[in-house]
């Protein structure tokens, strides 16, 4: 991780994204669930900055990023701050792919994910208060 973490810093954002994705792995043998978040949180932010600094990425990155929603999103229901963070990073995903016609594909995956996200948060009513401004902003990204 601390690698992966180096290599985010130099901006190099696919060895960031393999080291991750190993150390991750190697969190999965040991059940490390809250660790491995962390490298799947760590990916996405990855994916999202490699999109930002070229205006363009390779599609499996895009989906290696929503493989983890809404499970990441799920996972860290007792960690408000990294579920805030991880929420919008969804957020960006869905900007990303809604604006980009490259990543068509992704539309109805979003749709999807992003559906099955709100119903969460709305369903719990601690979340719902709390993420008010997040939800409105992912049902608007929906549209």
């Amino acid at each position: 991780t601390t690698v992966a973490t180096d290599y985010f810093y130099l901006e190099q954002y696919d060895k960031a994204i393999e080291y991750h994705q190993r150390a991750y792995a190697i969190r999965e043998r040991l059940l490390l669930e809250r660790e491995k978040n962390i490298n799947s949180q760590r990916i996405v932010g990855c994916v999202i900055f490699w999109y930002k600094k070229e205006s363009m990425i390779e599609q499996s990155y895009i989906q290696l990023a929503l493989s983890y929603y809404p499970k990441l999103l799920q996972t860290n229901f007792d960690m408000q701050n990294v579920l805030r963070e991880n929420l919008n990073y969804f957020i960006q995903l869905a900007d990303i792919v809604n604006n980009d016609n490259r990543l068509n594909t992704f539309k109805e995956e979003i749709r999807e994910k992003g559906t099955s996200i709100l119903e969460w948060l709305n369903h719990e009513e601690k979340l719902s208060e709390l993420f008010k401004t997040e939800i409105e902003i992912l049902r608007e990204s929906l549209i």
